[in-house]
């Protein structure tokens, strides 16, 4: 059962939201939820899931998608659920020296 839906913004390829889900077993979820919506003009959801799945599978540290869906039963448009990850994209301009030789390593372990 949906708890709540929160949008999220930075992105500029889907719609994204973070979803609380209430499980049937009485458990909390939070999982985001990538709807390929009117603006989106790229790949399909389905290449997304296994590009996420492929590069989560790799080791990488990245979300792992949970399920693909491009029926347009429960929404108008393609989307992907993918597991929710904690944490603040932004960080202090005083780590840089630290974040960016590390993020430019991971970018190029992925390539």
């Amino acid at each position: 059962r949906l708890v709540a839906a929160e949008p999220l913004t930075g992105g500029v390829s889907a719609e994204v939201y973070r979803l609380d889900l209430a499980m049937a077993d009485q458990s909390q979820e939070r999982v985001v939820l990538r709807a390929h919506g009117p603006t989106h003009g790229g790949h399909g959801a389905e290449i997304e899931y296994r590009l996420l799945r492929a590069v989560a599978d790799a080791g990488l540290p990245t979300a792992r998608p949970i399920a693909v869906d491009t029926s347009a039963r429960l929404l108008p448009y393609p989307y992907l659920l993918l597991e929710f990850v904690e944490g603040d994209p932004a960080f202090d301009p005083g780590e840089a020296g630290i974040r960016i030789p590390a993020m430019a390593a991971l970018l190029a372990a992925i390539h």
